[in-house]
């Protein structure tokens, strides 16, 4: 090979490699006999070296794979020079990614937006023309404003995805701020929050133990997730748990890159998984496996359920003067507010409506707070009142799946079935490693519903080693300043699902009234990317809005497909801080170099925009460092010693735990409302209610029940679409962000195509021939490659890439705007399709 040198300053290609071991792993991914990785590859020797003049900052990666990777950034005139990675504490932490290091190669990529731009042709024509900052605020604000003026105000939208993981540049931040003063309508969430919503349901939580903790598990059971590709720190912690004594069990329909690193791979059926956790449940509570004590003591399993309401028998069913000043104003004056914050001065966590459970010894209803040995199985007579345990409910509703039914169901065995039993009752602890592969099906919310009752009841949460959950979030245990982000007497119009808010934009009605939006800004986000069934979204959302301002670092499709672009500055150009997922850390991303071309942060461009509007009292133009201060203006942070001050000397600092005691999920009591974990819901309700009919699911929601995918289990559609469409996460992107690098497109130059050998053969389809992927939604033609470890009936594709990669379409066609009444999720696994040979 070559010391090919390039114009981006940073590392050899000699000892980027050694450093990262990158060319096998790319050449038995993308079948290169040498993958080059020109890109990155420059010399140190050649003038890259550290210089004694060169300044050194510090920042962290934003990207939305959740790893908050920290780096030293060393800068030179101004000037990026190389990446390295820098150390957190907790040296578990510590490590980067390719698209880490790449980061330089993003801040001087050609592919970036460098101007206002307004278009000149039709949309996606790619016909533009440079305009001044100060004409393109100008227009913006006056056309918003024109917009707001003719329809009223939830005629503009806002649609934010998490593109930037910072606290006041990234989606959830200073966005709010601008949607609050237009009063606009900002869009939420429709995209892995199934995992999530049945999570917080029987948890409280989707948060694990922090990610280090997993050197205290017995078993990492890694189920429909590949961290190697999609979460590499966190896959370290998990190596590291290995090499403490764990062992790492995978299952998941493909043979993933984390599979075939796994002490015990496991292979099921796509879309079944829910199966599988009930049968679990079944035999676990039938052969008594559970954690008796945990039941008893820290979960609603004894509690008493009523026939009659089928909700928990309380204290205040048959106290009087108790369920009046329950019931007494809601204001927070009244009696039991002032009691509940009596209460909380006090550290006094104790339940004011106590649930009654059965002694079992007295043969008596008792409080919970008051009884030692609460019956875990019966049906008895309260004050006249029938009531059934909340585990005798659970094992009658689980009673029907057995492991020979999930062996048959879900093309697994009964020695794998027997397997995971073991998994979860031989000793344990046992770390469930989720993350959002399942979420992404029509029944995703039911399998986080059974599997998070299944890690509780074996007592596999609550401990170091045990946990459930997707992900690490210090967000929700340390709190910022909530307050920065309000606005004096304004707030958004609405804050509607993206699913719900494509439907509005068509008709221009929202649940029976008038709703017209018309404009739409897109922060953070590539929402034509990553919103399913995109030729509905090119042919009909679009074209009912009147105006679409893209703020975007490189040209995306969404950027294509706007009315005016506006240049948002790359991350090392930017000032911010991190309040870290993966680990439990508050980082700072410092400015290191000026932001190029005539790009600006996402705060100033929402602040000129603003100020164009005439709002510039709602939105104030302050420094980058003001508004942190204010950000970091809160009373968790202020009890940790915490300023912004410390963080520009420490540069990362702790939030939870200890250096010598990592964090515990719930180690004492839980963040649900009972402080226990709920093995039984008395008031299911829909994520996000937009007007959809979920009648028939309210009863069945109380406990975990089976129900098939939408259209992987439809016999009759899979006679024309024979194949399931897995569009996966992929090792050189996350998301769509990376899509244009130079060195990610070198080691996968192109989208591809996988099948197995099977569906290949049946096909007649030769590796690397063109092929059309396609269903009655849309179509895309890429090239073909044979996987040998993917299952027959499935068509696997890494994603990421936008619409002028692709021979023809785009591979986000083929998905459809369906959701589960109840979960309000985009199921992008759960697409049926057909392959054919092109030519």
């Amino acid at each position: 090979m070559s010391e090919t040198t390039s114009p981006r300053a940073g590392l050899t290609r000699r000892s980027f490699l050694k450093t990262t071991g990158a060319v096998a792993g790319a050449a038995a991914l993308t079948g290169a006999a040498a993958p080059t990785l020109t890109a990155l590859a420059v010399q140190f020797e050649d003038g890259s070296t550290e210089a004694s003049e060169d300044a050194i900052s510090t920042t962290v990666c934003r990207s939305n794979c959740s790893q908050a990777c920290l780096f030293n950034v060393h800068v030179r005139d101004n000037r990026v020079v190389k990446l390295t990675p820098k150390a957190y504490e907790t040296e578990l932490y510590s490590g980067c990614c390719l698209r880490g290091l790449s980061m330089q190669e993003r801040t001087y990529s050609d592919k970036r937006v460098k101007y206002p731009l307004r278009r000149v042709g039709e949309r996606g024509g790619d016909q533009w023309e440079r305009i001044s900052w100060d004409e393109a605020l100008e227009e913006v604000g006056r056309t918003l404003k024109d917009i707001q003026s003719k329809y009223g105000n939830q005629a503009l939208a806002v649609s934010r995805l998490n593109g930037n993981g910072c606290a006041l540049n990234g989606a959830g931040s200073f966005v709010a701020r601008f949607a609050n003063a237009t009063q606009a309508t900002l869009q939420g969430f429709s995209i892995d929050q199934a995992f999530e919503y049945s999570a917080f349901r029987v948890l409280g939580t989707f948060c694990t133990n922090e990610t280090a903790d997993a050197v205290n598990a017995k078993t990492i059971l890694v189920w429909g997730f590949n961290p190697v590709w999609a979460s590499p720190q966190t896959w370290r912690c998990f190596l590291a748990a290995r090499d403490a004594g764990a062992k790492i069990v995978v299952v998941d329909p493909v043979f993933s890159a984390t599979a075939a690193q796994a002490d015990k791979y496991i292979p099921v059926k796509a879309g079944t998984d829910t199966l599988i956790a009930l049968a679990l449940l079944n035999k676990v509570i039938e052969k008594a496996e559970y954690d008796p004590e945990f039941c008893r003591s820290r979960s609603t399993a004894p509690c008493l359920v009523r026939r009659d309401t089928k909700e928990l028998l309380r204290k205040s069913d048959f106290d009087a003067d108790l369920k009046a000043m329950l019931s007494s104003s809601e204001e927070g004056t009244s009696e039991y507010a002032q009691l509940i914050a009596a209460r909380a001065a006090a550290g006094d966590d104790e339940r004011i409506d106590d649930f009654y459970v059965w002694d079992e010894e007295t043969n008596e209803p008792k409080l919970m707070s008051e009884c030692e040995s609460p019956a875990l199985f019966g049906s008895f007579e309260v004050n006249g009142v029938q009531v059934d345990t909340v585990f005798s409910l659970l094992k009658d509703r689980v009673g029907e799946f057995s492991f020979e039914r999930a062996a048959d169901e879900c093309g697994i065995s009964m020695e794998n079935m027997d397997y995971l039993y073991e998994c979860y009752t031989c000793g344990g602890p046992l770390w469930l490693a989720g993350m959002y592969g399942i979420d992404h099906y029509w029944n995703g919310h039911l399998w986080s519903y059974a599997a998070a009752m299944l890690s509780a009841i074996t007592g596999n949460v609550g401990k170091h080693g045990a946990t459930y959950g997707s992900l690490w979030n210090s967000g929700l245990h340390v709190s910022t300043n909530g307050e920065w982000t309000t606005v004096d007497g304004k707030s958004v119009s609405s804050d509607l699902v993206p699913n719900a808010m494509r439907d509005v934009i068509i008709s221009g009605e929202y649940q029976g009234k008038a709703f017209p939006i018309k404009a739409m800004i897109i922060t953070n986000a590539n929402t034509l990317s990553n919103e399913p069934d995109q030729n509905s979204y090119l042919n009909e959302v679009l074209p009912n809005l009147e105006y679409v301002v893209a703020m975007d670092i490189e040209f995306t499709d969404s950027a294509r497909y706007a009315d005016i672009v506006l240049p948002v500055s790359f991350w090392l150009e930017q000032e911010d801080i991190r309040i870290n997922n993966g680990n439990p850390y508050l980082a700072i991303s410092e400015k290191a170099v000026d932001s190029l071309f005539e790009s600006r942060t996402d705060f100033e461009i929402f602040t000129g925009i603003a100020h164009a509007m005439g709002l510039e009292k709602e939105v104030p133009r302050k420094s980058a460092a003001e508004w942190i201060e204010l950000i970091m203006d809160s009373k968790d942070l202020a009890q940790n010693g915490i300023t912004y001050d410390r963080l520009k000397k420490e540069k990362a600092i702790r939030l939870v735990g200890e250096k010598g005691r990592l964090f515990v999920q719930s180690e004492k009591s839980f963040p649900t409302d009972s402080g226990l974990v709920e093995l039984y819901c008395e008031h299911p309700a829909p994520r996000y209610d937009f007007g959809q009919d979920w009648a028939d699911y309210e009863d069945k929601e109380r406990l975990p029940y089976w129900e098939p995918t939408l259209e992987v289990a439809d016999e009759e559609l899979a006679k024309t679409y024979p194949l399931q469409f897995l569009q996966v996460h992929s090792r050189w992107m996350t998301h769509t962000q990376w899509f244009g690098n130079e060195s990610m497109n070198e080691l996968m130059p192109e989208p591809l195509v996988y099948l197995s050998e099977n569906e290949a053969a049946a096909r007649n389809i030769a590796e690397g021939e063109i092929v059309c992927v396609y269903n009655d939604r849309g179509s895309v033609k890429v090239r073909c490659r044979i996987h040998g470890g993917l299952q027959d009936g499935i068509a696997w594709m890494p994603k990421g890439w936008q619409r002028n990669q692709f021979i023809k379409g785009c591979y986000q066609e083929l998905s459809h705007v369906k959701v589960n009444p109840m979960s309000v999720n985009y199921n992008f696994y759960d697409i049926r399709v057909q392959v054919k040979k092109e030519g």
